[in-house]
């Protein structure tokens, strides 16, 4: 799931703000901790970037600028690697990789998909999942090779990501359809019609 749960419990009334910064006026994404920083998009008017900051200061670390897209979505993380989306319309979408450590650039790779707007991808292994297509889908992307692996259409969302299980399967909720894809060769595996699904945007 895509919920930002833990299975932890704390006293609300221990907890006290240690640290907060401004860096735009629109949050494009949740905010993702990793290697001793928090990671976080924002936007200010045609302005918008990556941040990353120190977790126990909230002094800042790096900053990389994304005005290069039209909209640039939210952060995964996966050993030293931030991965993000790029929209720009069907023929100038990426998935871009930057190194966590420095922000510097570690790849890119090309995509199909429209103007959606998107949580951030799913990473499983080497291999991420990322929403996309010309008229809604799901990719595979092996971020070592920089290749597309498959592409498996499901119907048109917002604001969705896969969800992987620990069985080989990838799913989408969208268009009020359950939809399991092989993870490993993109093949559909079946699909569930929702009869009290509410159009609207959501994700698993």
């Amino acid at each position: 799931e895509h919920r930002g749960y833990l299975p932890i419990s704390v006293d609300g009334t221990t907890l006290s703000l240690r640290w907060q910064t401004q860096i735009g006026t629109q949050i494009l994404g949740e905010a993702i901790a990793a290697e001793g920083k928090v990671f976080v998009n924002s936007r200010e008017g045609s302005e918008q970037g990556i941040y990353a900051f120190d977790a126990v200061t909230g002094s800042s670390v790096w900053t990389k600028d994304t005005s290069f897209a039209s909209l640039t979505l939210p952060v995964a993380y996966y050993q030293g690697i931030l991965f993000f989306q790029s929209v720009d319309g069907p023929f100038n979408t990426w998935l871009y990789m930057l190194e966590a450590r420095t922000g510097d650039p570690a790849g890119q790779i090309p995509y199909d998909t429209q103007f959606q707007r998107y949580l951030a991808p799913t990473v499983n292994g080497h291999d991420v999942y990322v929403p996309g297509g010309y008229s809604g889908g799901m990719y595979s992307i092996d971020s070592r090779s920089r290749q597309v692996k498959w592409f498996q259409e499901v119907s048109d969302d917002d604001m969705w990501t896969p969800a992987m299980d620990q069985n080989g399967g990838a799913y989408a909720y969208t268009g009020g359809y359950l939809t399991r894809v092989d993870e490993a060769s993109g093949s559909l595996d079946y699909q569930v019609q929702d009869p009290n699904w509410i159009p609207g945007p959501g994700s698993i």
